[in-house]
């Protein structure tokens, strides 16, 4: 067996920065793109109709390794392939849940030498941007400060983003929606997960929802009073949506950023904690 170390490329949509590269746990880089990879990138564009990178100028790159036999091609391209993607899909996952910014890819790219002008071939393409509705704030690195609080964050997840988890498949899920009201569900989802997983009595769950998710977060009154409030809101729009009935008007671009910066928060404090749900009561009842 053969080892063949791939190199993946995703074109970054939305991301500004203001440094050339940046280097995370993993082997994986930032970095602006290249004269190269962007005469080549127009050339599959032209091919394949991909989405242009506009004004997005960086990539995310990682190296897989992977043994093979001597001739690659068949089902051992496509598992390195799969293999490369996956890692790609986790990087975007943990900028994601990093910060607020709306951050994704058109497509990925695999290298086809391992020199500084390989060319390249493309084998994955999705839509990452595919909201209609909702905000469209740019995803920033521009402080040395948060770029290394990334790096940190990054060598603390890069393992835990792999597993399976509820909560983070509905919060990753949120990226994805078109419409208003199936975000708001799947932050909603998240949260439930996180604050009413496990509950064997299914009464005054919105009650349960919102005190929880205001005493978790907050230790002032005041802002209790205020996260407790805004989620018992929420939860009677999801209940509504949930069942059909009329929904009233509510500013989404008001609500959504805020549940979203909510859902981020719990999920940052009870990700790694797995008992934390066992003591969500001790300082309430």
């Amino acid at each position: 067996m053969n080892k063949f170390k791939g190199r993946f490329i995703a074109l970054l949509r939305n991301l500004r920065c203001n440094v050339s590269s940046i280097n995370l746990p993993g082997e994986y880089i930032i970095r602006k793109i290249n004269n190269h990879e962007g005469n080549h990138l127009n050339y599959l564009r032209e091919k394949a109709h991909f989405m242009p990178i506009g004004v997005n100028e960086y990539i995310l790159e990682v190296p897989i390794e992977q043994e093979i036999e001597k001739d690659f091609g068949g089902e051992e391209a496509i598992r390195n392939n799969k293999k490369g993607a996956e890692a790609i899909e986790d990087g975007i996952k943990i900028l994601r849940l990093f910060k607020s910014g709306l951050v994704g890819f058109d497509c990925i790219l695999k290298a086809l030498a391992d020199n500084s002008t390989p060319a390249y071939t493309s084998f994955y393409s999705h839509r990452y941007l595919t909201r209609i509705t909702g905000e469209f704030k740019p995803y920033e690195l521009t402080e040395e400060k948060e770029i290394n609080s990334l790096t940190e964050f990054w060598s603390k997840y890069i393992d835990f983003i792999k597993t399976e988890n509820k909560a983070l498949h509905w919060f990753y899920r949120s990226y994805h929606e078109f419409y208003s009201d199936d975000r708001l569900l799947d932050l909603v989802f998240t949260l439930e997960n996180l604050y009413l997983k496990g509950d064997s009595e299914k009464q005054s769950l919105r009650y349960k929802f919102a005190i929880r998710g205001a005493f978790f977060l907050k230790k002032e009154p005041l802002k209790r009073k205020e996260i407790f409030d805004f989620l018992s809101e929420v939860y009677r729009l999801r209940n509504k949506i949930v069942h059909g009935d009329n929904v009233p008007d509510y500013d989404s671009l008001d609500i959504l950023p805020k549940l979203e910066d909510i859902v981020r928060k719990s999920l940052h404090s009870t990700l790694m904690d797995s008992e934390y749900h066992k003591n969500l009561d001790d300082n309430i009842f």
